[in-house]
């Protein structure tokens, strides 16, 4: 077991990280973080938060026990196996994307309404909820789109996160 107080390094990076954790039971491998290459990583499916680590974490799977802003603890999971998100995010040149927005600092409305005006009509949209929790920490975030078919990309210091559209037609 591993335990992070408020003093550690990585606290508040992991704690936004574990926002992308899904909550539903029967997808256990979704409530698990990972920890990777000297990254945390956490998806629901709908979204994927990841964190560049400032210490050591050993690399593995992860329950979590307790998630408070204060105190998180870790619990490493054998034999388990974590979706593979690689092939499920388009990783493209970022040459090629769109910055829509550099500052998040206590305007995540105004944020959500730029991204989604931005976008060509295609009838999709964004979880509100999701976009925000990406920007709850403020911060310098570049905001980016790639061809107005897929997912938002947001990028700023050691943080990567990436929200699924979900179609407006029925």
């Amino acid at each position: 077991m591993i335990k992070l107080d408020k003093y550690h390094s990585d606290i508040d990076g992991i704690y936004w990280v574990t926002q992308a954790l899904s909550s539903e039971g029967s997808r256990y491998s979704l409530t698990l973080l990972k920890i990777e290459n000297g990254f945390a990583i956490a998806t629901d499916g709908h979204r994927l938060h990841s964190y560049e680590l400032i210490d050591t974490i050993p690399e593995g799977l992860y329950e979590i026990p307790v998630r408070k802003k204060s105190e998180i603890m870790l619990a490493e999971v054998e034999g388990q196996e974590w979706p593979n998100f690689r092939s499920a995010v388009n990783f493209v040149d970022y040459s090629h994307w769109i910055s829509v927005m550099e500052d998040s600092r206590g305007i995540e409305g105004k944020a959500y309404s730029k991204i989604v005006r931005a976008m060509p009509d295609y009838d999709l949209s964004y979880n509100y909820h999701y976009i925000n929790q990406v920007l709850s920490d403020g911060g310098w975030w570049q905001v980016m789109f790639f061809n107005g078919r897929s997912a938002v990309e947001f990028l700023s210091d050691g943080k990567y996160a990436v929200v699924m559209p979900f179609s407006m037609v029925r």
